[in-house]
């Protein structure tokens, strides 16, 4: 056995799992068959329609809004990138991430004006004991009002599509705070038309976890565990 089989001899095939001896490194196929198969179901999948409403999370989310909003050689600014969930299902494509973390705020992007093709924004919407905003920082803490996560939803979209030369595209989700219904994505896509962003689309994101044991024991309000994430010419 070469030097070179011994390196790969503990490979499993893609398709079906199974243990094989690859005869070059970017082999992922114990057989033709398991080759056919998997180029049969990428082309499946290439070819279902892509549907409003995702159930998953917010990769599987990005993975359908990609399939009609960002072909090969898209190159996008996630500003508030995080932990990167959002693009582990699209690993070629091209993400620059930043966020407070990086030193990176939403509301004042070091990038030049139509930089990306693309921009994407998900900052904190659940106010009152979720979401604190001040000059300084945002985060998931304690404090923030309704009102502060307006503002960092305006100030976000404007700097979002100073940098965007074809699309924004942002998350955000409606709640009842204080006994009112607020109907968060509409008053989102009215603040991008108002800095002359046009709604394209609007995708629902419903996740598959079921909503949790309510502390209350008479509920006033449907639970809200779907979230919305609106794509925004420019």
């Amino acid at each position: 056995m070469t030097a070179m089989t011994e390196n790969f001899r503990h490979a499993k095939c893609t398709e079906c799992s199974a243990p094989f001896a690859p005869q070059r490194r970017s082999a992922k196929y114990c057989s033709d068959a398991c080759r056919s198969r998997a180029h049969r179901q990428r082309e499946r999948i290439r070819n279902r329609p892509v549907e409003s409403v995702v159930t998953g999370r917010n990769a599987d989310l990005m993975v359908q809004v990609a399939r009609l909003y960002a072909p090969a050689g898209t190159t996008v600014a996630d500003v508030t990138y995080g932990r990167g969930h959002f693009w582990t299902k699209l690993p070629n494509l091209d993400v620059t991430g930043s966020d407070l973390m990086t030193g990176t705020d939403l509301r004042d992007l070091p990038y030049a004006d139509r930089s990306f093709d693309v921009v994407v924004l998900d900052p904190p919407y659940l106010p009152d004991g979720q979401t604190t905003i001040n000059r300084d920082t945002y985060q998931l803490q304690s404090g923030g009002t309704l009102d502060d996560i307006r503002a960092l939803y305006s100030d976000g979209l404007s700097e979002a599509a100073r940098v965007a030369r074809r699309q924004v595209w942002v998350k955000c989700q409606d709640c009842v705070h204080k006994g009112r219904q607020h109907i968060m994505h509409v008053e989102v896509a009215g603040m991008a038309a108002q800095i002359g962003m046009h709604p394209r689309d609007l995708f629902i994101l419903m996740p598959p976890t079921k909503s949790v044991q309510a502390r209350w024991s008479t509920q006033h309000h449907a639970r809200k565990r779907h979230s919305y994430l609106w794509v925004l010419d420019v």
